[in-house]
């Protein structure tokens, strides 16, 4: 019995040319998906003591350092800014809906502009202003901010990471069971941001604090700026 053998038979079938001289039909790459930059600007949601206040009270207000901006003041800086607006008072739902866009459209955000209250080590995305003459003479204007997962500090950007490879995000209506069916993590959230992308804190004190902003690049893997001064 003649012994098997790999490879080309020698035998050709008439009319059909060896596998390796077949023409090659010339292949095309399918085009790059093309992201358009996305420019998002958070706005923090503070109750508004200012309304049904005259001019001249707002201006008093203003001139003796008792005036602090509300969510429609805050609204009013981001003017200058392109792209749509997200209010939202919780960081939890923030990186969740960040995640969510990455899924979507990956590396889509080149700038992330951050409207806000806040103080050195952390920023509020809500709370209240108020102003209070009659019951606080000596120190009528104020901002109070919500704290949990309202309050972007330090602690909590420590604990997210810390926890990083178990932390979901979710919205304040999600279940527990939906938030680990839908599993919105870190890395999802990371996703969103283009490989140069910038996120911009307008927050009084924050945006001073660099160690702060390092611990906020460190955690969204993004450029993270503030200010050099007041």
């Amino acid at each position: 019995m003649a012994p098997r053998t790999h490879g080309r038979s020698p035998h050709t079938r008439t009319g059909h040319a060896p596998a390796s001289t077949l023409p090659r039909r010339a292949t095309q790459k399918a085009p790059a998906k093309t992201v358009k930059p996305v420019e998002l600007n958070i706005v923090g949601i503070f109750a508004s003591p200012w309304k049904g206040k005259s001019s001249k009270q707002i201006l008093d207000a203003a001139q003796s350092e008792d005036w602090f901006p509300s969510e429609e003041n805050v609204e009013f800086a981001r003017s200058g800014s392109k792209g749509d607006i997200w209010r939202e008072g919780d960081i939890y739902t923030l990186f969740y809906k960040l995640g969510k866009l990455a899924r979507k459209s990956p590396k889509s955000i080149h700038t992330l502009n951050i409207f806000t209250h806040g103080d050195k080590g952390y920023v509020g995305l809500s709370g209240r202003v108020t102003f209070e003459p009659k019951l606080n003479p000596g120190f009528r204007g104020n901002v109070y901010l919500d704290g949990g997962h309202a309050e972007f500090s330090k602690d909590l950007i420590e604990d997210i990471l810390y926890e990083e490879s178990r932390t979901v995000f979710r919205t304040k209506s999600m279940t527990e069971d939906a938030a680990y069916k839908e599993n919105v993590t870190l890395e999802d959230v990371r996703g969103a941001f283009a490989s140069d992308a910038e996120v911009v804190i307008y927050a009084c004190h924050a945006g001073l604090d660099q160690q702060y902003l390092a611990r906020m690049a460190n955690l969204l893997g993004a450029r993270v700026t503030g200010f050099k001064k007041m």
